[in-house]
């Protein structure tokens, strides 16, 4: 055999070593790639969010409505009415759903599918007990997850006007990177008995200031500390006044709104209002697409007077109702 044809051979040895070294390359790339598909895929479908995964989606504004299992109808309504006005804007909103038992009936399963809104907790029950560790597992999840500058928490049964309250943020607070806004109470007595029970408050013998739960925003700044921080931050039984005490060292701009209708029970109806808790959604929403989003309210009226959060006095005197004038 002629020394060309030896060194031809080696060639072609060279050649088919390398092809197969090639292909043995792109078939372990292609099944590497696959499983790693299959763990992402299986990953988001605990959360209840499939198309999230592990890409970051940016957002202004994200809303974390906390919600129960078996409130269908609320969620129902809240797609049904206010949610429907952040089509135009960098909103995402969020269903927060305890699921430690790892039980979804069928029902659920179905909403989770045809909506693909649902945070499922699995770390977490389902219950009212549990309310303050939803909102420490949603909002580490959610500034894990996504880019945004502001987060709105409301319930299930809180009404949103979302335009204007973007607006608010972009002109009235300038993007404002430490805010805490939403309607404060600061004289709370803490509960000893009951629902709202307490058994491990020692801080006072109130709650300290805090934005009531029907709805408050806060700014990415803030969400990021509590999440970064999660595994030291007290719990209580209700998830405002734990927020309040998270941020309560904190130098931050709190401000106190009374647009803000978010107490326990509604104050009645203004036009002004951004958010309101615990009144009829579809009759808000039709007012407010009758009258081109000017009216929130067919008739005007007042329940329950609201109050100006007096800041330079002790929190037990922070809050007298007045019949003040809602600007």
């Amino acid at each position: 055999m002629s020394t060309k044809t030896k060194i031809a051979m080696k060639l072609r040895i060279v050649k088919y070593k390398f092809l197969w070294f090639l292909c043995s390359f792109i078939l372990g790339c292609a099944i590497t790639l696959y499983y790693i598909s299959k763990v992402d895929h299986i990953s988001s479908a605990h959360t209840g969010l499939s198309k999230y995964k592990n890409l970051k989606h940016s957002y202004f504004l994200v809303i974390l409505i906390l919600t129960s299992s078996k409130n269908y109808i609320r969620r129902k309504n809240i797609r049904e009415t206010w949610i429907k006005s952040i089509e135009k804007y960098q909103v995402k909103y969020l269903f927060s759903i305890g699921n430690k038992d790892h039980v979804l009936d069928l029902k659920l399963k179905e909403e989770i599918h045809q909506y693909d809104d649902i945070l499922l907790l699995n770390q977490v029950p389902d219950e009212f007990t549990s309310l303050s560790q939803k909102v420490l597992h949603s909002m580490k999840y959610i500034y894990e997850h996504f880019d945004f500058q502001y987060l709105l928490k409301c319930d299930d049964d809180t009404f949103v006007r979302v335009p204007n309250i973007i607006h608010e943020l972009e002109h009235k607070f300038h993007y404002d990177k430490k805010l805490y806004w939403g309607y404060f109470d600061g004289r709370a007595r803490v509960k000893r008995l009951g629902k709202y029970k307490e058994i491990n408050w020692f801080l006072c013998d109130r709650y300290l200031p805090y934005a009531l739960g029907g709805g408050y925003v806060l700014s990415q700044s803030l969400v990021k500390f509590i999440s970064q921080n999660s595994d030291m931050l007290s719990l209580y039984t209700c998830e405002d006044v734990s927020v309040g005490v998270w941020l309560s060292g904190l130098d931050i701009t709190r401000y106190h709104d009374v647009r803000f209708d978010t107490e326990f029970q509604s104050r009645g109806c203004n036009n002004s209002y951004l958010i309101v808790h615990k009144q009829n959604m579809h009759q808000l929403y039709n007012s407010l697409m009758l009258s081109n989003q000017v009216r929130l309210c067919f008739q005007e009226y007042k329940d329950r007077n609201a109050y100006e959060y007096n800041w330079k006095v002790a929190p037990s005197q922070c809050c007298v109702r007045n019949n003040s004038k809602i600007p």
